[in-house]
């Protein structure tokens, strides 16, 4: 089925989709602590957090101050591109496109920033801690031929009604444990796999 007038919707994250933070935050904890963590044990999503993997070795209390300084430091101002990024602007030529995040409300305007550097086409942006709440709500109220939600994290879906919503994760390689049909490296592979299948063209 070929989309015509942005008849489909993609809820998108930002973080590990578009924007690199795992990137960013790593080399910084490394920094800081003089550790030399590597990107497969950074970015494995059986955790949400640093201290909830044993093997960092970091408390809670000291995971959050390592965020917070972070983000003073203007973490989400400079973040660099995720691979194949921006090729949601090539979906925003067949999708209304929802960029749907959630981080601290100070940092807001960081991001934006950082999003419209790189030229980032979207239509509405959301930050949200209740991202499924936000998203179960849309969806009842509007009607789309295709709706996605991508995410570099399972976790990050909660109670999306995936009955009527596909789900998307990028950074396949760190979801092994949640089962979806649809898991790619990058922004790129799902766009091949839309055009592959003629849901667009």
């Amino acid at each position: 089925m070929k989309l015509k007038n942005k008849n489909g919707l993609i809820f998108c994250d930002v973080d590990s989709v578009i924007l690199n933070f795992d990137k960013s935050f790593r080399l910084f904890v490394n920094k800081k602590l003089n550790k030399n963590f590597t990107k497969k044990q950074f970015c494995n999503r059986k955790y949400y957090y640093l201290y909830e993997n044993k093997e960092f070795n970091i408390s809670y209390k000291q995971d959050r101050e390592l965020f917070t300084e972070w983000c003073e430091n203007n973490g989400f101002k400079n973040l660099e591109l995720f691979k194949n990024g921006e090729y949601i602007n090539k979906l925003y030529n067949f999708f209304k496109i929802i960029l749907i995040t959630h981080i601290p409300d100070k940092y807001i305007k960081d991001r934006l920033y950082n999003l419209k550097n790189y030229g980032i086409k979207y239509n509405d942006f959301i930050a949200t801690y209740e991202k499924d709440k936000y998203i179960n709500n849309y969806i009842n109220k509007n009607k789309f031929e295709n709706i996605f939600f991508i995410e570099d994290n399972y976790k990050n879906f909660g109670n999306t009604n995936l009955n009527i919503i596909s789900p998307v994760i990028i950074n396949a390689g760190y979801n092994i444990d949640f089962n979806c049909n649809l898991k790619f490296n990058s922004l790129k592979e799902f766009y091949d796999y839309l055009k592959d299948n003629f849901i667009i063209y």
